[in-house]
């Protein structure tokens, strides 16, 4: 995800500068873009990274029971 973000950005740099050249008259509209494109960016950064932290906490977890269920099932044969 970081790597499209990272792609998305460039291409509106390189947006941005072809039309500030053919309209300089837009600085202030493109300037709120900018604004707007920055905080999208950084909500899409910190839900990926809530979504990774809590896939990863769910594995743990996933894990401690399968052990726990293992442990469960070894002691019921004995």
């Amino acid at each position: 995800m970081a790597n499209r973000l990272l792609e998305i950005c460039n291409d509106w740099q390189i947006m941005r500068a072809g039309i500030l050249e053919r309209n300089p008259d837009l600085n202030l509209i493109i300037r709120e873009c900018d604004s707007l494109i920055e905080s999208a960016v950084s909500s899409a950064h910190s839900i990926a990274h809530r979504v990774e932290w809590d896939t990863r906490e769910a594995a743990k977890i996933a894990a401690k029971i399968s052990a726990e269920f293992e442990a469960k099932q070894g002691g019921d044969h004995a």
